[in-house]
């Protein structure tokens, strides 16, 4: 007589998991200073996404910004390099996002006397208007 045992042993969850909210966020592996990009960086999106009328991630995805937020700094290179934002997405909204990010940094800065204020989030809508095309 043959007997065959079977034993389930639980594995830890992969990264990839197709289980909706088994995978991490983004922002949870950032630490303050790269959350206060983060932040920045989703206020932006924001603005640009309504003035174009298009859904947030079709301007920029969440691990894009994480990426951004980690490298440290936000520029058209960085965008192109880290973010692997597509040529015609980067063409589309890049020089906008660029351009509020750096406005919305600009006014904080000069708000705060010339220093950046270590309490703000970074979460206040960018002022920029935008213009269509």
């Amino acid at each position: 007589m043959l007997a065959i045992a079977v034993y389930y042993v639980p594995s830890a969850p992969s990264e990839k998991s197709f289980r909706r909210g088994a995978k991490e966020k983004p922002i949870d592996r950032l630490n303050e200073e790269q959350k206060r990009i983060y932040h920045r960086l989703a206020a932006c999106r924001k603005t640009v996404a309504d003035a174009v009328g298009t859904p947030i991630y079709n301007v920029m995805l969440n691990e894009e910004m994480a990426r951004l937020a980690e490298a440290g700094s936000f520029d058209e290179k960085s965008m192109q390099r880290i973010s692997d934002m597509p040529p015609a997405r980067m063409k589309k909204y890049g020089q906008r996002l660029l351009t509020l990010y750096h406005e919305n940094q600009k006014d904080s800065k000069d708000e705060a006397g010339g220093k950046s204020d270590p309490t703000d989030s970074g979460a206040a809508e960018p002022t920029l208007g935008l213009q269509e095309g």
